[in-house]
């Protein structure tokens, strides 16, 4: 199982099996862009007119409704200047010099630019340190316009070891950028370089310094393969009940991604001024390439999948799902392509890949992925649990929490669905409050798997979450 594609980028992980053994895994992919310490003065009429797409990357723009955007736009930038953040993305390291010189000229012929030193920044950094040759397309990758960060040691890991290893991979990375740049007097006018700290509503692309960028979003995919015995040769010792349990994990995920999107997803800055724009996630919004509950559970087809014409999408006929819904009242325009919110077995035992968040603090990692590990054991303990796509309620529910992100209150109605998922009286007022639905859910998954859940027992790495919570705030 597994696309060929998929099984060439991840070869170098086959290593880590081993015969007869029983498997889990966790790894985090985090798609970020970097971002220097001096901000870009930008004035009324470039915000409000400048909106040329960078030459290398999709035009964002297209994504909007003109008018509604125009409306929202005039509404919300009342100042003459406007301080943007200055941006590099991964078409700075692979398509210009070290003094931002591009290959070529912006010109049909893709001239080729005389002003360009010959060694892109990318060349430069692998000559300068060895790290960035040995690590490119392992622990570091450029993935469409962002440079991602790739936890390595999956194999039987916790949570606490990959939150660990992804942040000391991102230091290490960095702190290897920042020394170069020093040295090399690389980009020194526009300050100190780090990766950026949060999501930019507007933005400034080194690559495009005359417009003003859209979508900026960063990105995390959570990859977690449930305990899976192996055979002598590695491979998936049950194949039936290996797709089974994921089906049933997904599934579960897929019921509560409504609510995870409103605690930890971004809106759109636009939302703001107008209730056109996502206040719960500008991405899952646009849904271009992640989406909702677009992954199709009942068939589980395997392999990288990225995004698919939206009448494809098999909840396309549905009068009742979400995205149409959606757009029937929003400030964006439905692209012809829809993003997958899952990915199953990408390439050899690969379980799930998550990919419906945007970027969020490291310290808030710890709170997650506990509970998605407890997600997980209940999914084992929960079995036949029904797709939540094919539910009206949960269907009226996402759109209302992309509209208005944590605003919304749960209906007593989508109240009942988690009620006989999760066996537990959530009919009072208190609980159509999103956080204190989730903080409630929570806590009694943590009750009842923290310490003896077949997966937490596996992926948290102490019981005691006091001691947990502090260590994890020393790392970060």
């Amino acid at each position: 199982m597994g696309d060929n594609k998929s099984q060439d980028k991840h070869i170098h992980y086959y290593s880590k099996y081993k015969s007869n053994d029983l498997f889990w895994g966790i790894g985090i992919e985090n798609e970020l862009y970097l971002q220097f310490n001096k901000h870009v003065n930008v004035n009324k009429k470039c915000m409000l007119n400048n909106h040329k797409p960078e030459r290398y990357s999709v035009d964002y723009y297209k994504n909007f409704n003109k008018d509604d955007f125009k409306d929202a736009l005039n509404k919300l930038i009342k100042d003459n200047n406007t301080k943007l953040p200055l941006l590099l993305n991964c078409h700075s390291f692979q398509k210009t010099d070290a003094n931002g010189e591009p290959i070529t000229l912006y010109d049909r012929e893709n001239t080729p630019n005389t002003n360009f030193s010959g060694k892109t920044l990318h060349e430069l950094l692998c000559e300068k340190d060895p790290y960035f040759s040995k690590n490119f397309k392992k622990s570091y990758i450029y993935d469409g316009d962002t440079i991602e960060i790739v936890t390595q040691n999956f194999y039987k890991t916790t949570i606490e070891d990959v939150i660990q290893e992804l942040v000391l991979l991102k230091k290490e990375y960095i702190n290897r950028v920042k020394k170069v740049f020093k040295e090399n007097n690389i980009f020194s006018q526009f300050g100190e370089i780090d990766f950026c700290k949060q999501n930019h509503g507007f933005a400034v692309f080194l690559t495009n310094k005359n417009n003003v960028a859209v979508c900026n979003n960063m990105t995390y995919h959570f990859n977690i393969t449930l305990p899976t015995q192996l055979t002598a040769d590695k491979k998936i010792a049950n194949l039936s009940e290996f797709v089974i349990k994921h089906q049933n994990a997904i599934r579960l995920f897929q019921w509560l991604s409504p609510i995870f999107i409103a605690l930890y997803n971004t809106p759109d800055i636009l939302s703001k001024v107008s209730d056109h724009f996502s206040k719960g996630s500008q991405r899952c919004a646009l849904s271009r390439y992640i989406g909702v509950g677009t992954y199709n559970s009942n068939s589980m087809p395997n392999g990288k999948l990225l995004n698919d014409d939206f009448y494809k999408i098999p909840y396309y006929n549905l009068p009742y799902w979400w995205y149409h819904n959606y757009y029937y009242n929003s400030g964006y325009v439905q692209c012809e392509k829809i993003g997958y919110d899952i990915n199953f077995n990408k390439f050899m035992n690969h379980g799930i890949e998550i990919r419906i968040f945007e970027y969020f603090p490291e310290d808030k990692l710890y709170e997650f992925l506990t509970f998605i590990v407890y997600l997980l054991d209940h999914s084992l303990h929960t079995p036949n649990i029904c797709n939540p796509v094919e539910n009206e309620e949960w269907n009226i529910t996402t759109a209302n929490i992309i509209k208005n992100g944590i605003l919304h209150e749960i209906s007593f109605e989508m109240l009942k669905n988690y009620e006989i998922i999760f066996g537990i009286n959530l009919q009072r007022q208190k609980y159509r409050n999103i956080k204190n639905l989730f903080n409630k859910l929570k806590k009694y998954l943590e009750d009842i798997y923290h310490n003896s859940g077949d997966c937490s027992m596996k992926m948290i790495k102490t019981r005691n979450t006091e001691t947990v919570s502090n260590n994890m705030c020393t790392i970060l």
